[in-house]
Order: structure tokens, then sequence, then C-alpha cells
């Protein structure tokens, strides 16, 4: 299995994305799947500012991007060492049951973002990072 500890991922972050890599590396999921489950995802994000009328954080719609962004590379590059990385960043956002509940707490996209921010600085990918990251 591959090592989380090189994403420098702590608590019960580490702990909930170690479990998108192992479905990951299971074969429970597969671009085509994470593609059809962040489309669902979007859809979900645009209910929930429809229903509760306010506008949750910015920041989700930058994972967005970076989540397609990521998609697309392991799609291009199938046998890089990043893919289960990459598919497990994107399993752990689409997934309701990550370390904070996204919709439910104000800052329930911190975790998420730490994840795709350590996978993308772990690995050097061309993604575009979010504002202020290192």
């Amino acid at each position: 299995m591959a090592n989380t500890k090189i994403l420098g991922l702590l608590g019960e972050v580490a702990d909930s994305f170690e479990h998108s890599l192992a479905a990951i590396n299971q074969h429970l999921y597969t671009t085509e799947r994470l593609t059809k489950d962040l489309k669902h995802f979007e859809s979900e994000v645009s209910r929930q500012i429809e229903r509760d009328g306010k506008v949750i954080e910015s920041g989700v719609q930058m994972l967005i991007g970076q989540a397609k962004e990521l998609l697309k590379l392991c799609r291009t590059n199938a046998t890089a060492d990043y893919v289960p990385y990459c598919l497990a960043a994107v399993d752990y956002l689409v997934n309701a049951d990550d370390a904070i509940p996204d919709f439910l707490e104000y800052d329930g996209f911190d975790d998420d973002c730490a994840v795709f921010e350590c996978v993308i600085r772990s690995f050097n990918l061309p993604v575009k990072r979010a504002r202020g990251a290192a």
C-alpha cells in the first residue's frame, strides 16, 4: 500500500485519506467512476447553495477545478506513481465521510484543501494551487 506519511497529513485527516487511498488501491474506484462522482458532487454543492441560501466558501470551486485537473493527469499518465494519491484525493473530496463534514461545518472543506495541497506539493504536479499555499 502507498504511504501517506510522505504527504505530511496528520490526525483524522490522515486517517480519512488513508481510507480513500485503500479504496483506490483495492480498485474500488476508477478514473471514470470518480469523474461521475465529481459531477454528482458539483450538483450537491449547487443544491446546498440553493437550499441554504448561502455561498459555500469559494475554495470548493477551486477544489473542483483541481479535482478535474488531477483526473485528467491520471487519464494521461495512468502508470505514474502519483496516480493512486490523486485518485484518493478526488475520492476524499467527493466522499461525505471524511475528517470534517463538508456541508455541516463552516470549515468543512479545510481538510479537503489540506489533502489536495499535500498531494499536489508532494508530487510537484502541474495543477493550479490555492492562494497562499506554500
